[in-house]
């Protein structure tokens, strides 16, 4: 298969780079955080993410701005908060009911499922705040709850992709806006600083980590998507009109999502106590 010698997406273009074939997969990420999400006054911080090339890409963003304008008022970009409350381009009084907004979301969904799926994969993790301090407390060496996520959400999209298009490095798109996830870029340029003596796993496939404004960045505000719909699975309340939307997004036991091979991982306390080393005290004289 031939590879255009210029990227044809967005984020393509932001890599700086030329012949972005298959194995330079991009991946755009977003955090969701909740603090109410399971019924019982837990926190929960959600990052969203999918995997796909250049070309896969071009032809979303094609799809999705398509999507955004076909309709009365024109969408300018899908932001699940303010699109939820009210706020920002989504005020009431300018035209977005109840039934908008539901035919916008459900309309995000037809897009997803029109990509070509052996060709991108998403993920949902989210990480549980409070057991996350109570590890920090007890001495485990955790990183922050977005590098959590990163490692173990968006560390097993890579597999996915590599076992059907092989992978040279992958580029990391994040919304600027988003003060969680920032640590994932400060934790990459760590990683970079020490790459000469040793550097392994996911961050090893790395290429780099960029932010850019979610707004004007079509992968980004799906990323947005899925970390919600994971946040109202995780919610799990009685009654929640948007728990089928949610659904029909991610999939649940009995269906596949909008994106077939969506991936979701909770990750737990038990989960976090498995993966991460407890400090040692040192030893006294």
């Amino acid at each position: 298969m031939s590879v255009s010698p210029i990227p044809l997406s967005e984020l393509g273009r932001l890599t700086g780079r030329f012949h972005l074939g298959e194995s330079r997969p991009l991946i755009a990420m977003n955090c969701y955080f909740d603090g109410s999400a399971g019924g019982r006054a837990d926190e929960w911080l959600t990052l969203g993410g999918l995997v796909a090339s250049d070309s896969t890409w071009a032809k979303f963003q094609t799809d999705w701005t398509l999507m955004l304008r076909s309709r009365d008022p024109v969408a300018p970009y899908v932001h699940m908060t303010e699109l939820l409350t009210g706020n920002g381009p989504f005020k009431r009084d300018a035209g977005w009911t109840d039934q908008k907004i539901k035919d916008l979301i459900s309309d995000t969904t037809g897009v997803l499922a029109s990509m070509d799926q052996t060709k991108v994969c998403g993920v949902a993790c989210a990480v549980d705040i409070h057991a996350h301090r109570r590890l920090l407390a007890e001495g485990y060496q955790v990183p922050k709850p977005a590098v959590v996520c990163a490692e173990i959400g968006v560390g097993n999209l890579l597999p996915w992709y590599i076992e059907r298009h092989g992978v040279e490095l992958a580029h990391l798109f994040y919304d600027q806006g988003e003060p969680f996830i920032r640590s994932i870029r400060t934790r990459w340029l760590r990683e970079e600083e020490k790459k000469r003596r040793i550097k392994h796993g996911f961050w090893a496939l790395i290429a780099n980590v960029q932010p850019l404004n979610m707004r004007d960045t079509p992968p980004i505000q799906v990323a947005d998507v899925l970390a919600w719909a994971f946040t109202r699975r995780l919610r799990n309340e009685l009654g929640d009109k948007w728990a089928a939307f949610a659904d029909t997004l991610i999939g649940d036991r009995t269906r596949l999502g909008a994106l077939t091979a969506t991936q979701v991982y909770p990750i737990t306390e038990e989960l976090m106590r498995q993966k991460y080393l407890k400090r040692t005290a040192p030893r006294r004289s």
